[in-house]
């Protein structure tokens, strides 16, 4: 059902634009060509926009790797139930959206969007490395924080309070991190205000792919 909503709105959205360019070309056919906006900010080389489109597929890639291992780690300890793995789909969805919230207000002014995707890329590889000694010991924190609440129904929102809490110690900063990712990348990309679209485009369409990738070698070879 969402892949036909999604389609539909695709769809919709390409008879739109092909629409508007047509009314268009009907209202100004002898129109001479804008010349395009440049982006605010630095521009860049060819070959840096091609590193960062690489780097943005590598992104979403290991981004996958990230959320289906946290999922297997965190089942091992708060469980399989539909309470846990939407405590972890929320705690992980929460952190992109925050982290793209602050790229945007960081790049309110022009910046050199490069280098804070490069910080933001070498942030997630701390984050999860300064985290690699707690996991094996992750069972034994979450059962001495659990075994402060009663087994009662009353204790019960406590106790997803306590599970919200592991999430977010192992999977926050990360995630905010891999959020303020592609908004970097597409800045370096963009080169004109008037081909938004394009760059967007380009970035998001190779961090996908990235991700369909990561979650084939993932789930089905490194697990």
């Amino acid at each position: 059902t969402f892949a036909v909503v999604n389609l539909a709105i695709g769809f919709i959205f390409i008879g739109l634009a092909r629409h508007e360019a047509r009314l268009r070309t009907e209202s100004a056919p002898t129109a001479t060509p804008a010349t395009p906006t440049p982006a605010p900010g630095p521009t860049y080389t060819p070959r840096q926009i091609r590193w960062v489109i690489g780097a943005a597929a590598a992104s979403g890639a290991v981004s996958m790797l990230y959320e289906l291992v946290w999922t297997r780690l965190l089942a091992l300890v708060l469980g399989s139930s539909v309470h846990s793995f939407t405590i972890m789909l929320l705690t992980f969805i929460g952190g992109i959206a925050l982290g793209g919230l602050l790229a945007s207000r960081l790049m309110e002014e022009p910046r050199d969007a490069l280098r804070w995707f490069a910080w933001t890329e070498v942030g997630v590889f701390a984050g999860v490395v300064l985290m690699l000694p707690i996991y094996e010991r992750l069972p034994f924190y979450f059962n001495v924080l659990s075994s402060f609440l009663g087994r009662t129904a009353t204790a019960f929102p406590l106790y997803l309070g306590v599970q919200v809490l592991v999430c977010v110690a192992l999977m926050f900063i990360p995630t905010v991190l891999i959020g303020m990712t592609l908004p970097f990348a597409s800045q370096v990309v963009i080169r004109s205000v008037d081909r938004v679209g394009r760059g967007v485009g380009r970035v998001f369409s190779w961090n996908t792919a990235g991700t369909v990738v990561g979650a084939a070698v993932t789930g089905l070879v490194l697990i």
